[in-house]
């Protein structure tokens, strides 16, 4: 079933629902992908470990993507990171992060 034919029909259904059976409906699927993300992020964090080298992969405001730093420490569901380019310390989601060999090009950073 392709997504377009599977969201008409999610709409077709929500449309028959009353507005607090449609409001219990969202609460639910709302709590289960934060479940499924929270637990994404915890399988994720057991592939690292403290002074592993990660690249960001999502870029933000004051952190672009492609960032390198260092792991210094692990926590359930996130990771905190060195950034010694940013001059900073994030505590980042797993799902958000992957393994590199090393610091960035010309630069001798040590871990923490």
């Amino acid at each position: 079933m392709s997504d377009q034919s599977w969201l008409a029909q999610f709409g077709e259904w929500a449309e028959k629902l009353s507005d607090d059976e449609l409001k219990r409906a969202i609460e639910f699927m709302n709590e289960e992908y934060r479940m499924r993300y929270q637990r994404a992020a915890i399988l994720a964090a057991l592939n690292f470990k403290p002074g592993d080298w990660i690249e960001n992969l999502k870029g933000s405001r004051k952190l672009p993507a492609g960032a390198r730093g260092h792991i210094v420490a692990i926590k359930l569901d996130r990771v905190e990171v060195h950034f010694p380019d940013y001059e900073g310390l994030w505590a980042m989601t797993p799902t958000l992060i992957r393994k590199v060999d090393g610091p960035p090009a010309g630069k001798d950073c040590k871990p923490h």
